[in-house]
């Protein structure tokens, strides 16, 4: 994990004590275009407003706008070199999920294929399809993160 993401966490919940394994310049992918608010961080929030709606099984959630958005960042990440099975996209959401996967599969401005294998990873629950339990380490070079708020008096 680059450090400018582990820094968070270590500060909130563990008093500072965790160590990297590797150093901010080992996980900088120069080869990657992207063009991040801060260069020696990558991590940006990107709030959407959109309206959520309850998705098709009636039990859960979904939000178009946003889906719209993170297709466009993943296409912005495909695009600038990374690789279609380094990205991960997590919801919280099975509607969104799945709304997801249809929706990059359709609407995408890249070739199809390239998002089903980012749709892979594409999951409800992290710990449950990602090979990825506290402690693993998997070769992502990019997390995005989708979280649907009601309220947005709550950003």
């Amino acid at each position: 994990m680059h450090p400018a993401l582990s820094a968070f966490p270590s500060n909130i919940f563990y008093e500072g004590s965790l160590q990297n394994g590797v150093t901010a310049a080992e996980r900088t992918k120069s080869s990657v275009d992207f063009p991040w608010p801060m260069v020696d961080k990558p991590m940006f929030f990107y709030v959407t407003t959109g309206q959520e709606e309850i998705a098709s099984s009636g039990t859960s959630y979904l939000n178009r706008t946003e889906a719209a958005n993170v297709e466009k960042i993943v296409t912005r990440f495909l695009r600038s070199g990374v690789k279609p099975d380094q990205i991960g996209i997590i919801t919280p959401y099975e509607g969104q999920r799945a709304y997801l996967v249809q929706y990059m599969a359709f609407n995408g401005a890249l070739h199809a294929k390239l998002y089903q294998v980012c749709s892979h990873l594409c999951t409800q629950q992290l710990s449950d399809h990602l090979p990825c339990k506290p402690g693993h380490k998997f070769d992502l070079a990019c997390i995005v993160f989708t979280l649907n708020i009601s309220k947005p008096s709550a950003i």
